[in-house]
């Protein structure tokens, strides 16, 4: 398990508190200090300074909350339909309204078709349709891969796209979704997480174990937390983890627990200056604090 000391004297470190008390089952990260989570059909937006709840209620589904290039948010996802054939679900949120922008994705526009991906400020963002494409949207331009059969969780670190199955781990190139190498079995991974130093680090096993590939071989090492379930890469000496009970930060030599933000948590993002935590246990909101070792 982590060590219990959060950071080491003279290193930078983060002051959590608690932002929001409801379950969150989706996070986004903007700019700003913006930040937006999903509780069900409820999306609440915060500015900064205060938590807005984004009208009107969403469909019930499977949906995940994002901020686009414009720093505002946005909704995707599918909605079950009595007929079988799921609705997509495109919406831009702006002045606290939430509306379909079937315009923004093309021509994955439309009434039906379950859409998975993932948004964001940095390239690319990825919108897929099951069983037909998926855009690759670039600032130099799209380009069009095949999607899955079946949706995927897509997450975007570092700038590259990655798809989670239950047996695999695929990244994105111009060529479509290919498997990491060198090639390994996968049982439930359920982050991935990758380093400016070119390090990729996965949560397997169900979130039991944690894979590194480091050097084109993989690693193995047990989770610091129980049933882990996401991570997020500040800096190659920077690795944050989240899990049923609560948080941890790898310093590039061991993981300490982050004592102010009690489990069960499912998400983190972050940035220079912020890192954001949640999950079941509610939203905590961690901002960094500068030893005076690093002012002098």
């Amino acid at each position: 398990m982590c060590d219990p000391a959060a950071t080491a004297p003279g290193d930078d470190s983060f002051a959590f508190r608690k932002v929001h008390d409801e379950p969150v089952t989706s996070l986004g990260l903007g700019h700003g200090g913006r930040a937006a989570v999903l509780n069900g059909n409820t999306a609440r937006l915060f500015d900064g300074k205060r938590w807005v709840t984004l009208e009107p209620a969403l469909p019930s589904g499977t949906l995940q909350i994002f901020f686009g290039r414009d720093n505002e948010p946005r909704v995707m996802g599918f909605s079950p339909r009595e007929s079988g054939e799921p609705a997509q679900v495109y919406l831009r949120c702006r002045n606290h309204r939430c509306q379909p922008a079937p315009d923004e994705i093309g021509r994955l526009g439309g009434a039906r078709g379950a859409l998975y991906g993932v948004l964001g400020f940095d390239d690319p963002e990825v919108v897929c349709r099951v069983g037909q494409i998926c855009l690759v949207k670039r600032l130099s331009g799209w380009k069009s891969i095949t999607a899955h059969a079946q949706p995927a969780r897509v997450l975007l670190s570092a700038g590259t796209a990655f798809a989670l199955h239950s047996d695999r781990v695929e990244r994105v190139n111009d060529a479509g979704f290919v498997a990491l190498e060198p090639a390994r079995s996968f049982h439930e991974p359920r982050g991935v997480a990758l380093q400016p130093n070119g390090v990729i680090w996965v949560i397997d096993e169900a979130g039991t174990k944690l894979a590194r590939l480091e050097s084109g071989k993989w690693q193995d090492e047990p989770s610091p937390l129980r049933s882990a379930r996401a991570l997020w890469a500040r800096a190659n000496d920077d690795l944050w983890l989240v899990g049923e009970n609560g948080a941890a930060r790898f310093d590039g030599k061991r993981w300490s627990c982050v004592a102010a933000a009690p489990g069960p948590l499912e998400f983190v993002l972050g940035n220079d200056d912020q890192v954001w935590l949640a999950g079941q246990s509610g939203t905590f909101r961690g901002e960094r604090v500068r030893s005076l070792r690093n002012h002098d």
